[in-house]
């Protein structure tokens, strides 16, 4: 394990060192398994069943999945014989945040860093850590864009997810708000950092605790349910999806989009699409004479 999560490192695959060292060492905690010839048929679906009984989802099953096969394959192991297909799961249809959600969260927030936060991942379709690690230097006023790029970490480059650097233009409405809240914070490195201008892991808990007091949840999530009254449907990358779908109802062709966001392929930016005719497509049903 320790060889190959070097290997990673050595590509730069730092995402996935994260992601699949946890997936990899979860397996052996569950499963007991300590060299390669324990692991068996029998061992996967014992840790299958337990990460069933933990609330995994299909979809983080798959993913788990990906990554330790990924690993097992590196080591020569012979995967069809241990799982001959990866756990199902459904693809989720999008989901995006209505305009009537946006306007009663926006206007349930108070003007500052918090609320300017989620109007750039809005507007922006950012992810979370291209927001939380944004400098001021990646803001260009003059040609109004923010400047994605790669960011150095504690002596270590953190790579963007598909690889690609990009420039997302922003209307000029937020570039004034971006100018105003850097000089409200004189000397500051990050846009959206903490009081000691560090990456601010708390925004997820932020919004949902705002969603909370403007009385949006949904009040039937196993997140709504719990003591914290954290609604589940609320989450940073919902307002990504929201961006992406918005620009495609605008009129912006696929392809431009899928620059904007960084999606690394044109499928990925057409299931947005989807979502983005559906009022074009009920509207063109109406006006079928079924009879």
């Amino acid at each position: 394990m320790k060889a190959y999560l070097s290997r990673l490192e050595a590509q730069g695959k730092l995402t996935t060192i994260e992601a699949g060292g946890y997936a990899i060492r979860e397996f052996i905690a569950i499963s007991g398994a300590t060299f390669a010839d324990e692991v068996t048929e029998d061992t996967i679906l014992r840790w299958y069943n337990a990460l069933r009984r933990k609330g995994n989802s299909d979809r983080t099953r798959f993913n788990k999945h990906t990554y330790l096969f990924t690993f097992f394959r590196w080591m020569k192991l012979d995967t069809k014989s241990l799982a001959e297909h990866p756990p199902d799961f459904t693809e989720r249809e999008v989901s995006i945040y209505s305009p009537e959600e946006l306007k009663a969260l926006f206007a349930s927030l108070p003007e500052g860093g918090l609320k300017l936060a989620f109007e750039t991942l809005l507007q922006a379709g950012l992810r979370e850590t291209e927001l939380t690690h944004l400098t001021w230097e990646r803001v260009d006023f003059a040609a109004r864009r923010i400047l994605v790029r790669e960011y150095d970490q504690e002596g270590a480059m953190v790579r963007i997810k598909d690889r690609d650097e990009r420039s997302v233009p922003i209307s000029i409405e937020l570039a004034a708000k971006l100018a105003a809240w850097k000089l409200a914070r004189p000397g500051t490195n990050l846009v959206f950092g903490t009081k000691g201008d560090l990456p601010d892991g708390k925004l997820l808990r932020a919004l949902k605790r705002a969603a909370n007091r403007a009385g949006l949840e949904c009040g039937r999530c196993p997140g709504c349910r719990s003591k914290t009254k954290e609604c589940r449907r609320w989450t940073l990358k919902r307002f990504r999806s929201t961006c992406t779908t918005t620009l495609l109802r605008s009129g912006l062709d696929v392809r431009t989009v899928m620059s904007i966001v960084g999606h690394a392929d044109l499928e990925t930016t057409m299931k947005y699409l989807a979502v983005a005719n559906q009022d074009s497509t009920l509207s063109k049903i109406d006006q079928i004479a079924w009879t």
